[in-house]
């Protein structure tokens, strides 16, 4: 017991399935646009949420608390843009009062569109956003029912996590911003 395991009880080691990762790699490779992207060429993620996943855990109030690891954003999702993205578009996002506002923007991709409220994020690329799945429920239950903006309507039919050709808008203001949730007070660093 002082070596921490019981002798003859591990798990025998699993040879590793280099045919079906060789095959998994090249079916990305495969699959990305030939083109980069561009102002008039941009192209989206998409992730699952660090803490809803595709959505079935929508209505776990400690899970919609929980911050994202990256935005610090809770309750709610938005697109994430570059900052020389942003300001080619006019969109705007500030810290006001503790409170994180941003505009919302319309993202089309094909015939679909959505209106979501951006995060300017930097260190992001310049022409790629980035959508998260998980919100937008309509049947979650009392607590993930209408929570974010649900982003599958532009997720590509094929299943792939990425697609070019996404047009942005800032949508026209209607006198207010879109308040973020988040878990820290200035854009990335708490002041006290």
């Amino acid at each position: 017991m002082h070596d921490g395991v019981v002798a003859g009880t591990a798990f025998a080691a699993l040879p590793p399935e280099r045919a079906q990762t060789i095959d998994f790699v090249r079916s990305l490779s495969s699959t990305r646009p030939a083109v980069a992207p561009t102002a008039n060429n941009i192209e989206a993620l998409f992730n699952l949420s660090y803490t809803m996943l595709d959505g079935r855990f929508a209505n776990l109030a400690w899970l919609q608390e929980l911050p994202d690891p990256i935005t610090k954003m809770t309750w709610d999702n938005a697109v994430l843009i570059s900052p020389r993205l942003a300001k080619e578009l006019g969109v705007k996002s500030r810290v006001k009062a503790r409170i994180y506002e941003a505009d919302v923007v319309k993202v089309t991709l094909g015939k679909n569109s959505i209106e979501i409220p951006a995060f300017v994020m930097p260190g992001l690329a310049d022409y790629s956003v980035v959508l998260n799945f998980g919100y937008g429920r309509t049947h979650a239950g009392t607590v993930g029912s209408g929570v974010g903006v649900n982003v599958a309507a532009l997720a590509p039919e094929n299943g792939a996590l990425y697609a070019s050709g996404v047009v942005i808008e800032k949508l026209p203001k209607k006198g207010e911003h879109w308040n973020h949730a988040r878990t820290v007070c200035d854009e990335w660093r708490c002041s006290g």
